[in-house]
């Protein structure tokens, strides 16, 4: 799965796996903020990793997220910082079902 999400955390663009993923339609997708979409608990356990990513340090970890059929996936997930001319424009985050 493969999403961008600016510098204010909104969402730029997510694949056809990101989407299916968390349930959501591209519509939906397009604009909103990575606490709505993860909600309260699952934001603030990734709150330090999303601030170090727009500070421009790459980010790995892994994580268990519910999905809103019921269950619950592990992953890993990558934040990589979008840096031009040494600006953080956002970052590109993947994040791979590890569940198996």
């Amino acid at each position: 799965m493969f999403a961008y999400w600016d510098t204010e955390q909104r969402c730029v663009f997510s694949n056809d796996a990101y989407v299916s993923w968390f349930g959501r339609t591209p519509e939906e997708m397009k604009g909103m903020t990575l606490e709505a979409l993860l909600g309260p608990q699952l934001y603030a356990k990734n709150l330090p990793h999303i601030l170090e990513a727009l500070a421009g340090k790459k980010q790995a970890f892994e994580r268990r997220i519910p999905v809103p059929n019921g269950e619950v996936w592990h992953a890993i997930a990558t934040y990589t910082p979008d840096i031009v001319e040494g600006q953080v424009r956002g970052f590109s985050v993947h994040v791979a079902d590890v569940t198996a």
